[in-house]
């Protein structure tokens, strides 16, 4: 938005002190709201002792990166009844020592927290959903036959912390892979030569590679809802529109 652009960027090392680490204790984490619920409220899960780096990794457009830690497991189950009205409990959320978790802040100064953590749930959910719509067209493309690689987007969260500073984060697992982004949100498509199979790629005419597949993504979420879809904006007024999947990387 472009209140977003008349605020001043938050004062962060760069590249400096990504080992320092800084621990935050009984974070609280929530989880997203449920796929194309644009206007729910996320979920407390409940709190954990975290660390998070004293400088940031990275950083996009939008927000820093900075790599994060569990301190303790840590283990958020939730109550369900079986078919059988038979009680049992569901893991909701998991997370080890030493496993590497990024956590990522908004670039720039807060307005105020209930901006912030509004602007973190439209990523939630946003990310939530597309995760849904790429296991459907896993399974489109699996009836296909072949061997097209498969789409998977990570589990993303929010977290809450108070002492020692108060901060509003979203976080998900490190991706250890070679980055890669394969199209924008200003219809930009971009190509990389890593292709199916094996060898330099010159056996593969006429086959699907690897950078064809985000983009049949990207138009298949369009075309999956082309009657539109129904949902809650943030103000709670229904709405009716179509979605579309873009700005993959990964």
């Amino acid at each position: 938005s472009t209140t977003k652009y008349r605020r001043p960027l938050r004062a962060v090392f760069l590249n400096q002190f990504e080992g320092r680490f800084t621990r935050y204790p009984r974070a609280k984490i929530y989880k997203a709201p449920p796929p194309g619920e644009f206007g729910a409220p996320n979920e407390l899960l409940g709190e954990a002792d975290i660390e998070i780096a004293d400088g940031a990794f990275g950083h996009g457009g939008e927000r820093n990166v900075f790599a994060m830690r569990f301190v303790t497991r840590t283990t958020f189950t939730k109550v369900t009844a079986d078919s059988r009205g038979r009680q049992q409990r569901d893991v909701e959320f998991e997370a080890k020592p030493g496993e590497q978790w990024v956590v990522k802040e908004d670039k720039h100064a807060r307005v105020n927290d209930s901006f912030e953590i509004e602007t973190h749930d439209k990523s939630l959910v946003c990310q939530v959903t597309a995760g849904n719509l790429a296991q459907n067209f896993n399974a489109a493309t699996a009836q296909l036959g072949g061997d097209i690689p498969r789409l998977k987007y990570l589990e993303a969260f929010l977290i809450t912390t108070e002492i020692p500073s108060k901060r509003i984060l979203f976080t998900e697992r490190r991706l250890e892979a070679d980055f890669q982004k394969w199209n924008t949100n200003n219809g930009i498509v971009l190509r990389a030569e890593r292709p199916l199979g094996s060898g330099d790629g010159s056996s593969d005419e006429g086959r699907i590679r690897t950078e064809h597949v985000p983009q049949a993504f990207s138009h298949w979420t369009l075309a999956d809802n082309e009657n539109g879809v129904d949902y809650e904006d943030s103000d709670g007024r229904a709405r009716r529109g179509r979605l579309l999947v873009c700005d993959i990387q990964g």
